[in-house]
């Protein structure tokens, strides 16, 4: 369900958003006023989601006659759950239509390479 107050509702049903209510959370901030608050500024003000990620490689060397001819075979995979990251929220709180809105994916689907080297 989007809001309808323009609070994290750049178009009706696009994408995710971070908040269940994001114009609840964009209101309990405002812009930093200078000479008053000791504490603006720089990032991580507001965190962004957090990510993770499980890899696999195996490996395995074969040899013969007296380990100088052989080979290796590997198997390298990235995102070996195939798990759906989101993407950093815009959390800005100068532009509202878009705060909190989640537009792609961080990682990428799981990727398998297979190898074979060989020596002599």
């Amino acid at each position: 369900m989007f809001p309808t107050d323009g609070v994290g509702n750049r178009a009706p049903n696009y994408g995710m958003n971070m908040f269940q209510s994001p114009s609840t959370i964009i209101n309990e901030f405002r812009p930093c006023v200078l000479g008053t608050d000791t504490s603006c500024g720089g990032y991580y003000n507001l965190r962004g989601l957090p990510t993770w990620n499980v890899d696999v490689n195996v490996a395995k060397d074969i040899g013969f006659h007296n380990e100088q001819i052989g080979g290796t075979l590997y198997f390298a995979f990235t995102n070996v759950l195939n798990h759906f990251q989101p993407n950093n929220p815009s959390l800005s709180i100068s532009s509202p239509t878009s705060f909190g809105q989640i537009v792609g994916q961080a990682n990428t689907p799981r990727n398998m390479e297979f190898g074979l080297r060989l020596r002599f």
